[in-house]
């Protein structure tokens, strides 16, 4: 893909090797696949999933369908984290759940 090439010759120019390997094997379809999952986990309807990722058919964003109920899950057992406390890049794995 080309912008991952494009975005490791950046890192290596800024001299971040660490980022450079982040990247290997990303694909467009992987990036593509995770977009349409959080979209749905995140509560936003098949039909705006489909039109967002340039799906033809609705059919093919079904497959993301069976997320939508994994996120209510989790949910349902972090609830005190996800109302008291932002979880972003800067704390991520260092928040505790319990």
């Amino acid at each position: 893909m080309r912008a991952v090439a494009a975005a490791q010759v950046t890192f290596r120019a800024a001299g971040r090797e660490d980022e450079v390997a982040r990247l290997d094997g990303v694909t467009w379809r992987a990036l593509r696949h995770t977009f349409a999952s959080r979209l749905v986990a995140a509560g936003v309807d098949l039909r705006t999933v489909q039109e967002l990722g340039g799906w033809k058919t609705l059919s093919m964003v079904q497959r993301y369908a069976h997320l939508g109920h994994l996120a209510a899950a989790v949910e349902k057992i972090v609830p005190a984290v996800v109302a008291s406390e932002a979880i972003t890049v800067e704390n991520f794995g260092k928040t505790r759940l319990c």
